[in-house]
C-alpha cells in the first residue's frame, strides 16, 4: 500500500519540476519586419490574428521593395460608418486598424491608427541587414 503511495509521489515531484510549456493563445499575432517585432494585432472577423499579421507584412514588403519615393504612412478613416482607419503607405493599403484593435491596447481609435502608423514609419525608414524580410520569410 505504500508502494502506490511513493510512485504517486515521485511522479508528482517530477512532473512539478517540468517547466510549463504549454502556450496560451492569446488571439494576438506579431507583425514583424527583418526579425524584429513592430507590434501585436489580432484577427477580425476575416482573418485570425496571424494570418493578418502576414498579410501586413507582405504588404509592407512590396512598398519596401521600391524605397525611391515612398510616402509616409497616412491615415484615413475606413469602413461603412469610418468605424476603422486605413493605414497607407505609397498608395497601397498596409492594414486597417479596428475598434476591436483599440480597445484591446487600452486607446482610441485614432491614437491606435497614429501609433501603429509610426511605428511602420519608423521600420520603412530603418535599414535592413541581409534584405527585407518578414516572419514568414524567416
Amino acid at each position: 500500500m505504500h508502494l502506490p503511495m511513493a510512485v504517486l509521489l515521485v511522479l508528482l515531484a517530477v512532473f512539478a519540476s517540468l517547466p510549463a510549456t504549454a502556450q496560451v493563445d492569446d488571439g494576438l499575432a506579431t507583425v514583424r519586419l527583418d526579425g524584429r517585432a513592430l507590434f501585436r494585432i489580432g484577427g477580425t472577423e476575416e482573418l485570425e490574428a496571424r494570418l493578418r499579421a502576414r498579410q501586413i507584412e507582405r504588404q509592407l514588403l512590396t512598398v519596401l521593395e521600391t524605397p525611391q519615393g515612398i510616402s509616409r504612412a497616412r491615415i484615413a478613416p475606413a469602413g461603412e460608418n469610418a468605424e476603422a482607419r486605413q493605414i497607407t503607405m505609397a498608395g497601397r493599403i498596409l492594414m486597417q486598424v479596428t475598434e476591436e484593435d483599440a480597445q484591446a491596447n487600452g486607446r482610441a481609435l485614432e491614437a491606435q491608427a497614429r501609433e501603429w502608423a509610426s511605428v511602420l514609419e519608423t521600420a520603412r525608414r530603418r535599414p535592413a541587414h541581409g534584405g527585407r524580410r518578414s516572419e514568414r520569410a524567416s
